[in-house]
C-alpha cells in the first residue's frame, strides 16, 4: 500500500479515488480494500494512538506512524531538544492531533517549544500549530515566504474542501443506515451496518476538527540558509526553492547527518502538482550534497539515503535532464519529440520501477510516470537543471 493517509481515503465518497494533493499520481485502493487490509476495526479506533516517537540521537527525535495502520496514515514530525528550549517541525493535520504532539513532547523534556518549522503548507503539516501557540504563546513560526502566503491565502479553502467532503459522505451513510436497504454495490464496496456507524462517528469528527483549524503565518522567513538563535551550529534550515510546493524547508543537522525533506519524497512518485519536477529535482540533488546518513520524510519511515531518496532523487534528474534535452528536437517535431522523450525516460526508469516502486500497481505506475513525464516537458526548457 502507498503512503497515503487514510484520512483521504475516508473523505472521498467515491469507493476509487487519486489523492486530491497528487491529482492522479497515487492509484489507492477503496475503503472497503483498506479495511480489508488494516482491518475493520481500523473505523471503529476513534481514540487510537496512531504515533509512536523515536529518538534517533540525542535530543533528536521524530513522531512516526505505528502499525497495523498504512506508513503514512499521518505526517512525521522532528523534535530537537536544546539547551533551553525546543525546535519542532511540522505540526500534524488538524487541532487534536497536534494537542498529542505537544503532549508527547512535555513528555521528553519540561523545556518549552521556541520554534516550529513548517516544512511546506500543505493542510497535514501545519493544522496543528494552532495547539502549540495555545501551550507556548511565545513560540516563533518559521517558515518560506510562499509557505506563509499560501498557508494563508489557499489553506482555508483547502480546508474547507476537506470539512465539506467528510460531510459529503456524512449524509451518504446515513441516507444508506436511514434505507436499511440491502447494500447492492459489488461485494468488496460493501460495508456492514455497524461499520457505517463507525463512518458516521470517524466523519462528524473530522468535520469538526477541520472546522476549528485556524492557520498561523510566519513569524519568521527563510528564503535561504538560517540557524535558529540557540540552535546555531547544531540545526541548519535550508529553503530549497520551488519543488513539492513554491516554499519548500529542509532541516539538516550536520553533526548527526540527520536529514527532514519533507513531501519532497514520496512514496512511488513525489507529488508535484503544486510545484515543480524540475525543481523538485534540483533541490534533491542540492540536498544529496549534504550526506545524510539518516533521511525523515514528511510522510512513512525514517530511511536510510539509499532507500528512497537516492533513488527519487536519480529519478527525477533523469526526467529533468531528459526533458530538457529533448526540448530542442521538439522544435521541429513536438509529438515525435515527446513520445521519444516518454519511451526513452520508460527504458531509464525500468530498474527504479522494479525495485523503490516495486509495490505499485502497474496502471497506477503507468499513470503516475505519464503524469511525471508530462508536467517535466511543459517545465523544459523555461526550468532546466543548470
Amino acid at each position: 500500500m502507498s503512503r497515503k493517509s487514510l484520512y483521504d481515503l475516508i473523505t472521498a465518497p467515491t469507493q476509487l479515488i487519486y489523492n486530491e494533493k497528487t491529482r492522479g499520481l497515487m492509484l489507492r485502493p477503496p475503503l472497503l480494500v483498506l479495511m480489508a487490509t488494516l482491518g475493520a476495526g481500523a473505523l471503529h479506533a476513534q481514540d487510537a494512538d496512531p504515533w509512536r516517537v523515536d529518538e534517533l540521537a540525542l535530543g533528536v527525535h521524530a513522531s512516526l506512524s505505528v502499525p497495523p495502520y498504512p506508513p503514512s496514515l499521518y505526517s512525521n514530525s522532528l523534535i530537537i531538544v536544546g539547551q533551553r528550549s525546543v525546535l519542532l517541525v511540522d505540526t500534524r493535520e488538524v487541532p487534536r492531533a497536534g494537542d498529542d504532539l505537544v503532549r508527547a513532547i512535555e513528555a521528553i523534556t519540561d523545556l518549552p517549544i521556541r520554534y516550529v518549522v513548517n516544512s511546506h503548507w500543505h493542510w497535514d503539516h501545519v493544522n496543528g500549530n494552532q495547539s502549540v501557540r495555545a501551550v507556548f504563546p511565545d513560540v516563533s513560526f518559521v517558515m518560506h515566504p510562499e509557505t506563509s502566503r499560501l498557508l494563508l491565502e489557499e489553506g482555508p479553502g483547502r480546508i474547507a474542501e476537506r470539512a465539506a467532503g467528510h460531510r459529503r459522505r456524512l449524509d451518504e451513510t446515513r441516507a444508506r443506515l436511514a434505507a436499511d436497504a440491502e447494500d447492492e454495490r459489488p461485494e468488496e464496496e460493501r460495508m456492514t451496518r455497524e461499520d457505517m456507524r463507525a463512518l458516521v462517528v470517524r466523519d462528524s469528527t473530522r468535520a469538526e476538527a477541520y472546522d476549528s483549524v485556524v492557520p498561523i503565518g510566519a513569524d519568521e522567513l527563510v528564503e535561504d540558509r538560517w540557524s535558529p538563535p540557540g540552535f546555531e551550529g547544531r540545526v541548519e534550515l535550508i529553503a530549497t526553492g520551488l519543488g513539492h510546493t513554491p516554499g519548500d524547508i529542509a532541516v539538516w543537522l550536520p553533526a548527526e547527518r540527520i536529514l527532514f525533506v519533507g513531501d519532497l519524497i514520496e512514496d512511488g512518485f513525489p507529488y508535484t502538482g503544486d510545484g515543480s519536477v524540475l525543481g523538485t529535482a534540483r533541490a534533491l540533488r542540492q540536498l544529496s550534497a549534504l550526506g545524510a546518513v539518516t533521511v525523515v520524510p514528511g510522510h512513512g519511515s525514517v530511511e536510510s539515503p539509499d532507500t528512497l531518496f537516492e533513488p527519487q532523487a536519480r529519478l527525477l534528474t533523469t526526467v529533468a535532464e531528459l526533458a530538457c534535452a529533448s526540448r530542442d528536437d521538439a522544435l521541429t517535431d513536438q509529438d515525435g519529440a515527446f513520445e521519444v522523450f516518454h519511451r526513452t525516460v520508460r527504458t531509464l526508469t525500468e530498474d527504479y520501477r522494479a525495485t523503490t516502486a516495486a509495490d505499485m500497481d502497474e496502471a497506477a505506475y503507468a499513470r503516475g510516470l505519464e503524469t511525471l513525464v508530462t508536467q517535466a516537458w511543459e517545465e523544459a526548457p523555461g526550468a532546466c537543471l543548470a
